[in-house]
């Protein structure tokens, strides 16, 4: 299948639009707002090297900016970096939520609450002993009097 027809296919890309007419910034954003891409990297490259063209790059939602002439080095050790930081990402979310998951059996009330002392979370068991009708009814402002 030509490439074309792969992407109008897939459901990627702008109703009536080729690949072709593309610029890189449409493909990069196509690609992060693409829920089924988001294991993709992005590197934008060119040879513009102003502060405002490495931020506009970062504002398509590019993983990183990269100057031309590529050195192939360079290119491998940001690659290797945005893996690596993409890696922890997922290892810390699958940590807070294995806590989430423990906080959630424990037996005892566990709540966490912000520098003002509002309460910003709490278990089943917390929303219970507190009294609240449910954990929606925890965070709803009390009215003054």
């Amino acid at each position: 299948m030509p490439p074309n027809d792969a992407r109008k296919a897939s459901g990627s890309g702008a109703a009536g639009r080729n690949a072709a007419d593309l610029n890189g910034i449409d493909i990069c954003r196509q690609i992060k707002a693409d829920a089924l891409l988001d294991t993709f990297v992005v590197l934008v490259s060119g040879k513009a090297i102003s502060a405002a063209d490495k931020v506009g790059g970062a504002e398509t939602g590019a993983d990183d900016y990269i100057v031309k002439p590529v050195n192939p080095d360079e290119f491998l050790a940001r690659i290797r970096t945005i893996v690596r930081l993409r890696e922890t990402t997922a290892a810390l979310r699958a940590s807070e939520q294995h806590y989430r998951r423990l906080v959630e059996i424990l037996p005892d009330a566990v709540g966490m609450m912000d520098l003002q002392g509002r309460l910003t979370t709490a278990n089943r068991q917390a929303v219970e002993m507190l009294g609240y009708a449910g954990r929606r009814s925890c965070w709803e402002k009390v009215p003054s009097t």
